[in-house]
């Protein structure tokens, strides 16, 4: 059993997940995930599928992420093309009066 008292990151918990979902069925407790993302390199002798694994859900993550946020840009410039412009209105500026 491993254990920790501060949380990990995001790549950590994820080998830890996958190493105690493995056939090697380690037991980690305490192992709490901030979720950032950050510069990160395997521990040496992580087998290659695991790494492969590791790598697929961080392409994940990337794609979903992007996805979102593609979709809020998209969205708020949907709103800002369906907005009607407000008419100026000046009473000391009439334009009738230059027709």
């Amino acid at each position: 059993m491993i254990g920790g008292s501060k949380k990990c990151c995001f790549c950590c918990a994820l080998l830890a997940e996958l190493l105690a979902s493995g056939t090697t069925k380690r037991r980690f407790t305490g192992l709490d995930s901030h979720a950032t993302i950050l510069p990160w390199l395997a521990p040496y002798g992580i087998p290659v599928n695991l790494l492969h694994q590791i790598r697929n859900k961080l392409f994940e993550v990337l794609n979903r992420e992007v996805e979102t946020a593609w979709n809020e840009h998209n969205s708020r410039q949907t709103l800002s093309r369906s907005r009607s412009p407000v008419p100026f209105e000046d009473p000391l500026f009439d334009v009738s009066s230059l027709s």
